[in-house]
C-alpha cells in the first residue's frame, strides 16, 4: 500500500503532538480500562503493564480501536506522515514514518505501527526501547478489550483471527495472545525454529520446543492448512513459493500434558 493510498482518518479520531502528552501513563491507562493492580494485572511485568498503558491510552485518546486496524490511519491521527522507501526496515525522522514500500501489506502495517509506538512511548514520557516498542505496537494493532473478544469468540484459531485482523501478521497475533494468555507460540522457517515466545510469567519451564509441536508443524506444513493439535492449540502454515512458515499457538496447560 502506498502513502497515497492510505484510508483518511476516521472524523472521530484526533490528530495528537507530542505537546499532548499525558503527564504519566497511569492516568490516561486508568481512564482507558487498564488497572495495573487489578487481578488481570498481578504476575505481569512492569514494563508490560507501562507498555499497555501507553496503548491504552493513545487508543483512547484517538478513537480507533476497532479491527480492522489501520497502521496508516493511526499515524495520521497522530499528526504523523507516511512514506514509502526501498529499504526493508521503516524508521521515524521527523514527523514522517518511512517504510518499506515493496512489502507484504501486513508487513507495510507492522512496520508503520512499530515507527508509531515509538512515538507513542515518547508522547507517554516512557523509556524508549525496541521492546517497548513491539509491545506497544501489538497492542496498539490488537487492542486488548477487543482482542480479548475475539479471542474467546475463535477458541485461538489463528486462520480465524487473521480473517477478522487483516492487517496484521500471524505472528503478531501469536504474540499478542501470549501476552494476554497462559501461552507459547513457535515460529518454524522451513522445519527450523526461528522463534519461540512464551508468557514471561510462564519462567523457562516451555523454553525447548516439544517433540509434539515440531510434528504439528510438519503435518501443518504437509497439508498446507491449519492443523489443531488439542484445544488452544493450532499450527498455522503460511507458504508463498519457497517461503514456508509455520505459526504455532499453544496454552501452557495443553502443552504441560506433552512435555
Amino acid at each position: 500500500m502506498s502513502a497515497e493510498a492510505k484510508p483518511e482518518a476516521s472524523e472521530r479520531s484526533a490528530v495528537l503532538n507530542v505537546a499532548d502528552s499525558p503527564t504519566r501513563w497511569g492516568s490516561c491507562a486508568h481512564a482507558a480500562g487498564v488497572d495495573p493492580m487489578g487481578p488481570v494485572w498481578r504476575g505481569v511485568p512492569v514494563g508490560c503493564k507501562i507498555w499497555e498503558g501507553v496503548a491504552a491510552a493513545l487508543l483512547e485518546e484517538t478513537g480507533a480501536d476497532e479491527p480492522p486496524q489501520d497502521a496508516f490511519e493511526l499515524a495520521e491521527c497522530c499528526g504523523l506522515l507516511t512514506r514509502p522507501w526501498s529499504r526493508a526496515d521503516g524508521r521515524l525522522v521527523g514527523d514522517t514514518i518511512w517504510y518499506p514500500g515493496r512489502a507484504r501489506h501486513v508487513r507495510q502495517h507492522g512496520s508503520i505501527a512499530h515507527e508509531v509506538a515509538h512515538w507513542a512511548l515518547a508522547w507517554a514520557d516512557e523509556a524508549d526501547s525496541e521492546q517497548g516498542a513491539r509491545y506497544v505496537a501489538g497492542a496498539l494493532m490488537l487492542p486488548r478489550r477487543g482482542f480479548d473478544r475475539d479471542l474467546r469468540d475463535t477458541a485461538w484459531d489463528l486462520q480465524r483471527l487473521r480473517a477478522k485482523h487483516l492487517n496484521v501478521s500471524a505472528e503478531m497475533i501469536a504474540r499478542r495472545l501470549v501476552e494476554l494468555r497462559d501461552a507459547v507460540a513457535t515460529v518454524f522457517d522451513a522445519g527450523r525454529v526461528k522463534r519461540r515466545i512464551a508468557s514471561p510469567w510462564l519462567g523457562d519451564q516451555f523454553a525447548r520446543v516439544s517433540t509434539w509441536e515440531r510434528e504439528l508443524a510438519d503435518l501443518a506444513l504437509e497439508r498446507g492448512e491449519l492443523v489443531q493439535g488439542d484445544e488452544l492449540v493450532w499450527a498455522l502454515p503460511l507458504l508463498d513459493g519457497p517461503w514456508r512458515r509455520v505459526v504455532l499457538v499453544a496454552e501452557a496447560q495443553q502443552l504441560s500434558l506433552r512435555l
